[in-house]
């Protein structure tokens, strides 16, 4: 067998074995993916070889080819046993230029790296997250779907919220970006599930990627603008953080400068914050504000300005005076949902390893038309009809009897499959078992980076949110008619407990503050906290669900609006290892059972090592048996090749 690089043949010591392990996804180790591989060849230092090595022996050497994938061919009497490998040189040792050959689906791992799901580009699935949005995408198939789930808040699929609904992002659509963004193409997964498989919104909170927006004006006495048009409009809802920045350098002494932050709804301070400067030097003034869904934007006002530094155009105070705000990173109801920052950050080699453990899928990778393809070995039942006959094939190598392995990879007497660990989840976990009582008792085979989720009377249940434990107010009162009769002092609140009088307020209680009127400022109630928003998220695990069958729901898309719409149900109950070993596992529990593994050799050539199909059993007359092909094992071209299988 002969090894080229860069088109250039490679020079080999005499009788050097030259050997290639071509296997698919080994089944063995259900929580990896593998890749077809060399053994370890040395090259000697040649004149020829130092030349297309660049001279790497050399500790002077400048080469990068080191640390470069090096384009390689494989070749057995002018034919390629593995299509369109990567040659990796990892030392120069005193013997010679250490190399290994790779094919398959290594570098596609490589590609991925450590990259998360969340760095994909799912900008196309943007939206606004409101009322319409909602209301348009209860039953989508693709994308996303804003199926009603539970979250942690009172939940009744007769009246939903549309403003305590999250979207759910199909795997298929992830797992095709992160495919085509790593150069890759894939023949699609081969289950009833994969279509309706999604991940439902389960993060602490709903995030985007907003900057800082800042005005500044610099001058010894600020520009006239900023006191006659100190106002910025508030550009989102969300937590709004502003701030002001001042550095003095003269200070009067009658009137004592200030810095202002003040938000208003049509002249009404919902929020103030000043600061005195009463000497020079830097001063630095900060505030937050809650913008609710429930506020008209028009409405609202932020007025951030420096006070008593000029009167009627005479400085009295002389300073540098800067302003800036960006809306916290928490996306509200009503703002722009950025698809891919709000799913699991889970890395995306684990996430291919995941569906790859959902399905029991092998992996295999079709260089020449770059595409992986994913086969459920329990399609190796269906294609006994086509099985390859090896009979001929096989040899005797020193002795006529055939050694036989009782034990299964790693597998114990009880194999786990579980979901990530989830105090608030449910439970996903089953296991395969192993008729062998000298096998180790119990170990986990897999665990995947999703927890299981519990499921109530509607689907799904992520406990997003948990109930606060205690309400801060110092008035109590029945109802809006009481509230408005009450004499609070200023900043004093007051709980309304049926606040259905207020438009703003969705149902149940509010908790209101007086503001009482200062400057140009008037009287008024101020919406502070009401029943639907009074809870504190929780740090979720990353989950998933399927689509169930189509059903309707009521979408409360305000308090005066609502409308029945066809909606999806989420379900787990059909991806918990407890459905799925019974069904998708069951060719590998027939293996697991009585298992015989055997390591027979065969005369093969390079035709059977190119048409390598692991969903295809080898037929053996001798055994009168089916048996999975799992590797063929260094493979030179030259004389017998031992072949793992495992009986069918």
């Amino acid at each position: 067998m002969d090894l080229y690089i860069n088109e250039e043949r490679v020079d080999l010591e005499p009788g050097a074995i030259f050997a290639v392990t071509v296997q698919s996804n080994d089944i063995t180790k259900p929580d990896t993916v593998q890749s077809t591989y060399s053994n370890t060849l040395t090259a000697p230092f040649t004149e020829h070889n130092n030349r297309i090595m660049g001279n790497a022996g050399d500790v002077s050497s400048l080469t990068d080819i080191p640390y470069t994938k090096l384009d390689a061919s494989v070749l057995q009497d002018g034919a390629e046993v593995l299509p369109l490998p990567k040659a990796y040189l990892s030392e120069a040792s005193q013997s010679g230029y250490e190399l290994q050959v790779f094919s398959g689906s290594l570098d596609l791992f490589e590609r991925l790296g450590d990259k998360s799901i969340r760095d994909l580009d799912m900008s196309r699935f943007n939206h606004v997250r409101d009322a319409a949005t909602v209301s348009a995408n209860t039953n989508n198939t693709e994308g996303f779907v804003y199926a009603p789930y539970a979250t942690g808040k009172p939940f009744n699929v007769s009246g939903v919220w549309a403003e305590e609904m999250y979207p759910s992002v199909y795997a298929k659509a992830v797992f095709e970006q992160m495919l085509a963004e790593a150069g890759v193409n894939y023949s699609g997964v081969d289950d009833v599930l994969w279509e309706k498989l999604v991940l439902p919104f389960s993060n602490e909170k709903p995030l985007h990627s907003q900057q800082w927006q800042s005005t500044r004006r610099y001058s010894d006495a600020p520009p006239v603008d900023l006191f006659f048009n100190p106002f910025l409009t508030v550009p989102d809802y969300g937590v709004l953080d502003v701030w002001a920045d001042a550095t003095m350098t003269h200070i009067d002494s009658v009137m004592t400068p200030e810095l202002w932050i003040v938000l208003k709804r049509n002249g009404m301070e919902l929020g103030k914050h000043t600061l005195q400067m009463t000497m020079p030097g830097s001063y630095s003034l900060k505030a937050s504000f809650r913008i609710e869904p429930h506020e008209d934007l028009s409405q609202l006002v932020l007025e951030v300005r420096p006070i008593n530094w000029q009167d009627l155009g005479t400085p009295r105070s002389l300073g540098m005076f800067s302003r800036g705000y960006r809306m916290g990173e928490e996306a509200f109801f009503k703002t722009e949902w950025d698809v891919a920052l709000n799913l699991p950050d889970i890395k995306q080699k684990d996430f291919l390893k995941s569906i790859r453990a959902l399905f029991d899928l092998m992996v295999t990778f079709e260089p020449y038309s770059n595409t992986l393809h994913f086969t459920p070995f329990n399609k190796l039942e269906e294609n006994k009809a086509s099985a390859l006959d090896w009979s001929d094939k096989l040899v005797y190598v020193g002795s006529p009897q055939v050694a036989v392995s009782y034990r299964f990879g790693d597998f114990a007497q009880k194999s786990w499959f579980r979901y990530k660990q989830d105090e608030t989840g449910g439970n996903g976990d089953s296991y395969l078992t192993v008729d062998n009582a000298q096998l180790e008792r119990e170990k986990n085979m897999v665990e995947l980076p999703f927890a299981a989720s519990a499921e109530s009377g509607w689907g799904i249940v992520v406990p997003l949110f948990s109930p606060l434990e205690s309400r801060e107010f110092d008035h109590e009162v029945s109802d809006i008619a009481a509230r408005n009769g009450h004499g609070a002092a200023d900043r004093e609140r007051v709980l309304v407990h049926n606040a259905s009088g207020d438009p703003m307020v969705r149902e149940g209680w509010a908790i209101y503050e007086r503001v009482k009127g200062r400057y140009d400022s008037t009287d008024g109630w101020c919406l502070r906290q009401q029943e639907g928003d009074f809870y504190q998220a929780g740090k979720g695990s990353p989950r998933l669900a399927v689509t169930g069958g189509e059903a309707q729901a009521t979408l409360r898309l305000t308090r005066t609006q609502a409308e029945t719409r066809p909606t999806l149900r989420l379900d787990f109950t059909p991806i918990s290892f407890q459905v799925l070993l019974p069904t998708r596992y069951t060719s590998l529990q027939g293996v697991l059972e009585k298992c015989k593994g055997i390591t027979p050799y065969f005369t093969l050539n390079v035709q059977d090592v190119q048409e390598y199909d692991p969903s295809i059993p080898i037929w053996l007359d001798q055994f009168q048996g089916y048996f999975y092909l799992n590797q063929i094992t260094e493979f030179t071209g030259e004389g017998p090749t031992e072949c793992q299988l495992w009986r069918l």
